[in-house]
C-alpha cells in the first residue's frame, strides 16, 4: 500500500470530501498534500505516524513505506519495503497467537512464546534475498 493509499483511506474513514479538509486534519498545506498525491514529495515520518494512528494501523508500517518511497537506491528501498512487510507479518502473528480468549486469561506464560515467534519471523524475513527491482504496485516484496 502506497502512502497515497493511506491518505485516501484516511479521507474515506473520516468522511472527508476534499483534500483541503484532509490537509487541515493533517495540519499541512493543500500544496504539500498535492505534492504527496503527485508523488513529488513523500510524507515525513511524523505525518506518516499520525496517519497510521488515525487509521489504527501500526505506525512503523506507514513510516517504513514512506521511507521506501523516499529512497533513491534499490537496496535501501528494498530494506524499507521488507520492514513494512515484517510489520504486516508480525501483526498477523499477534492476532493468531491471541485469537484464543481463554489463553489470554490464564497467565503471562504465553507472552514470551509470542515474543520469540515475532523475533524468529522477522529475522527469517530479513534473511530472504530481495529483488533489486520491485513493482511499486505489487505487494509481494519477499
Amino acid at each position: 500500500m502506497l502512502t497515497t493509499d493511506y491518505l485516501d483511506a484516511l479521507k474515506a474513514a473520516r468522511h472527508l470530501e476534499t483534500d483541503y479538509q484532509l490537509a487541515k486534519l493533517l495540519d499541512c498545506s493543500t500544496a504539500q498534500l498535492s505534492q504527496y498525491r503527485q508523488r513529488k514529495r513523500v510524507m515525513d515520518d511524523y505525518t506518516a505516524a499520525r496517519v497510521a494512528e488515525m487509521l489504527g494501523v501500526d505506525p512503523l508500517k506507514v513510516i517504513a513505506q514512506a521511507n521506501a518511497e523516499r529512497e533513491k537506491t534499490d537496496t535501501k528501498r528494498a530494506f524499507w519495503q521488507k520492514l513494512a512487510a515484517c510489520v504486516v507479518c508480525s501483526v498477523g502473528v499477534s492476532f493468531s497467537m491471541t485469537n484464543d480468549a481463554s489463553a489470554l486469561d490464564k497467565s503471562s506464560a504465553y507472552a514470551p512464546q509470542a515474543d520469540n515467534l515475532h523475533i524468529m519471523l522477522i529475522l527469517d524475513l530479513f534473511k530472504r534475498p530481495v529483488a533489486t527491482t520491485l513493482d511499486s504496485n505489487s505487494h509481494d516484496w519477499g
